[in-house]
């Protein structure tokens, strides 16, 4: 820094917070990122610090890692982040007969369904999201 450049003070560092909906929801519900009573905003006063909360419903770590490495508002606050926290659950981390992509790619495999979430079968003939409607009249007779 030179003499002709004004002195401006350091901003405050932030505590950057990738995570899940437990980032967010108090007893009743969610609430917003800038509630004083949800566990990102009481830690940063408690630090001294700002609060940057990057979170969704359902999050995982891998949607924490697509959002550090593709999210620009993750790009922004990292040069002012004092710590970065992950706080998302491991519900991607449970059995599963098939890899994650496939689950996700069945959603987008043009099945008839009958509205409910998508869950992947392999075996049997009738193959694919179990809410299909062939599957759906197998269960029910």
């Amino acid at each position: 820094m030179t003499s002709s450049e004004p002195d401006v003070a350091s901003p405050r560092p932030s505590l950057l917070v990738i995570g899940d909906s437990l980032s967010y929801y108090g007893p009743k519900g969610g609430l917003p990122a800038d509630d004083p009573r949800i566990w990102p905003n009481l830690t940063a006063a408690a630090l001294g610090w700002d609060v940057e909360l990057i979170a969704r419903i359902g999050w995982t770590t891998r949607d924490a890692w697509w959002a550090m490495t593709q999210d620009p508002r993750v790009w922004a606050a990292i040069p002012r982040a004092g710590a970065v926290v992950l706080a998302v659950g491991g519900m991607d981390t449970l059995p599963s007969p098939l890899p994650t992509a496939c689950g996700k790619a069945c959603a987008m495999s043009g099945l008839p369904r009958c509205g409910g979430p998508c869950v992947p079968h392999t075996a049997g003939p009738n193959r694919g999201c179990h809410r299909s409607v062939g599957r759906s009249r197998f269960l029910l007779g």
